[in-house]
């Protein structure tokens, strides 16, 4: 529409309103346009790797970083340098990742701050702390003139100062024993909620914490992630950390139980994911099937329901099975209530306090899919309602209410539908 109005849309200002994938469609656009025998203008190059950088692709960053780098004037190499070593940081390409760094700017606070990523990463405490402090004065000045202007500038540079507590949490992170980790793990993960919920915001605060926390042993803050990403519109990035957490390279699909009943053999991930990693790649997969016309054509939000459907059935199953066998060993009935899983505390010979843990979780995350199952079959039908899909609705958020009786999610739904 502004193109017929004779208005020239500019990249930046799909930069500024974070609609990163737009903003690198059409600075590949403007470098198609640009004549053979001709240079690509630095702004072009500049721009797709802001875009790049802003989505997390890692891979095509550092690809083009490498690319640019050699036939560049130092000048250019200091402007790419900071995105070049943040690529490298994304590879854990340690050795690229120094080479980058001496072309920053002696003492600017980027320099330090990738310089104590890279001691802490190497083990060398003493350097990691100086280069803190470092980045930590550079970061001064430029935290009190953007204070003065408004809140909104200044919560990035905000979230760069918290990153450097972080950073000497994480060196002792390195030094303490299994207990404290623990302790330091839960206080992380309380930050992290408390944090703006914004992409590049938590993508920063994971990265950094993956220097020394697998997102396997992070996984509720990395899924939480997954499902801002996907909230926010950015499903490649929200692709992109769900196959980090699973292990793969090959599609999300292959790791949703039932998707094809005859799968076909390939690369899938070693040990079948967590319950609440497939019950996020299920969430993602329908927002997916929702998005484009071609995948509504191909039923691929009916596909996602079957699926979530049958993934219900065999975890409410599981539980039951789970309860059975504790029933006999107890000699009385479990209830699966309360805040930590049980209303009267369970004899620690029957069950381990993390036991009870995996049961309560179980059971929440049931109560979680039954409600999903409900919200997904109004989508699909909210035209064409009929007796029998009406049933299944009401049966969905009633078993929502069943598996967790304190969630008010649950009961707003039983009560809207009702």
């Amino acid at each position: 529409q502004l193109y017929k109005e004779g208005i020239r849309l500019r990249e930046t200002w799909f930069e500024k309103l974070e609609r990163w994938e737009e903003a690198l469609a059409f600075y590949n656009k403007r470098e198609e346009e640009v004549p053979e025998d001709q240079a690509i203008p630095v702004d072009i190059v500049m721009g797709k790797m802001r875009c790049l950088h802003a989505l997390g692709e890692w891979e095509s960053l550092a690809s083009l970083t490498g690319s640019t780098w050699a036939n560049s004037t130092p000048e250019v190499q200091r402007m790419i340098a900071p995105l070049a070593t943040a690529a490298a940081w994304g590879l854990n390409k340690w050795d690229s990742m120094d080479n980058y760094l001496s072309s920053l700017k002696r003492y600017s606070p980027d320099r330090s701050f990738f310089g104590a990523i890279l001691a802490l990463h190497r083990n060398q405490f003493h350097e990691a702390i100086a280069c803190v402090q470092q980045a930590r004065e550079g970061l001064d000045t430029e935290l009190s003139a953007l204070v003065s202007e408004s809140y909104n500038r200044a919560y990035q540079v905000v979230v760069r100062v918290q990153m450097l507590a972080e950073l000497e949490e994480l060196i002792v992170y390195k030094q303490c024993d299994e207990t404290k980790q623990a302790i330091m793990r839960r206080t992380w993960e309380t930050r992290l909620k408390g944090c703006q919920r914004n992409v590049e915001v938590w993508q920063r605060m994971l990265g950094l914490r993956a220097i020394v926390i697998a997102p396997t042993e992070n996984m509720h803050m990395w899924i939480k992630f997954a499902n801002l990403c996907r909230k926010s519109g950015r499903m490649g990035l929200a692709e992109k950390s769900l196959k980090q957490l699973i292990g793969i390279d090959a599609p999300l699909v292959s790791t949703i139980p039932y998707w094809s009943e005859q799968r076909q053999p390939g690369p899938g991930p070693r040990n079948a994911p967590a319950a609440q990693v497939i019950y996020a790649v299920l969430k993602y997969q329908w927002e997916l099937g929702q998005q484009l016309p071609a995948n509504k054509k191909a039923n691929i939000p009916e596909k996602t329901l079957y699926c979530l459907r049958k993934f219900t059935n065999d975890a409410a199953h599981r539980l039951e099975v789970a309860k059975a066998h504790l029933n006999a060993q107890a000699g009385s009935e479990v209830n699966i209530t309360g805040d930590y899983g049980f209303q009267n505390q369970m004899d620690p010979t029957l069950m381990s306090p993390q036991t009870q843990r995996a049961l309560y979780d179980q059971t929440v995350l049931l109560a979680k899919c039954y409600l999903r199952q409900g919200e997904w079959l109004i989508a699909l039908d909210k035209d064409d309602w009929q007796y029998t899909q009406v049933q299944d609705i009401l049966t969905s958020y009633s078993q929502a209410t069943k598996y967790n009786p304190r969630w008010y999610k649950a009961w707003h739904a039983w009560a809207l539908v009702n």
